[in-house]
């Protein structure tokens, strides 16, 4: 026999872990898809260097430094990409390869807007946890989402993403001292989205009532 508890709702549980799974999973391949595009962007350009000393009677005269200084924009990679909005600046070559490679600019710009995204934990997961395990909110306690809250607000409330002194109390992301740039790397991203694959896997195995006692499934 499988006990129904009269203080959990087991149903709730498993409907949440289901919607926790697919916020993890499209917040994943928002992260993902992107570095993906920053790749072929940064490759493109690459490409597109190499094409332009072809071209020209004295390929040496185009130094990487002539390069790195030479402006570029949306519009110069070609119109099968997404429009750029009108009043965009341009930016040098050296800048479009530095914010687009592995672990650039643009890569801790998206990290930072993922944890962001995590409000979801604060705003929603939490309190109907509470609900269906009834209990109050502040009885839902999670170490990393605690973490993930300081780093959060730290992103939000600091136009430079330093580091508030509540950080330097996180103990499951503890990659950064108050005071520091919270750059988030592709591999301390996957560390948290795999920490967030637990927490998952967590309430999923909490939704699933408990069996007392055997099943017996002999027959006459």
């Amino acid at each position: 026999m499988v006990p129904v508890s009269s203080m959990k709702d087991y149903l709730k549980l498993r409907e949440l872990a289901y919607d926790f799974r697919g916020r993890i999973e499209e917040v994943q391949r928002l992260y993902f898809d992107a570095l993906y595009g920053f790749d072929a962007l940064h490759a493109q350009i690459l490409k597109d260097r190499s094409s332009i000393r072809i071209q020209v009677n004295n390929p040496s005269l185009l130094t990487d430094e002539l390069l790195d200084r030479s402006i570029t924009n949306y519009q110069y990679f070609g119109s099968e990409g997404p429009v750029a909005i009108p009043g965009i600046p341009g930016s040098t070559q050296r800048e479009a390869l530095d914010r687009t490679q592995r672990n650039g600019g643009n890569s801790f710009t998206l990290a930072a807007q993922c944890i962001v995204v995590f409000a979801y934990w604060e705003h929603f997961l939490r309190q109907e946890i509470a609900s269906a395990r009834g209990c109050k909110k502040a009885d839902v306690l999670s170490p990393l989402w605690g973490d993930l809250a300081k780093i959060r607000n730290s992103l939000v409330h600091s136009r430079d993403r330093k580091a508030s002194k509540d950080v330097g109390k996180c103990c499951e992301i503890t990659w950064f001292k108050p005071g520091e740039k919270i750059d988030i790397t592709l591999e301390q991203m996957r560390e948290i989205f795999r920490k967030l694959l637990l927490e998952h896997q967590a309430l999923e195995l909490e939704s699933m009532p408990a069996t007392t006692g055997r099943i017996n499934f002999a027959t006459d």
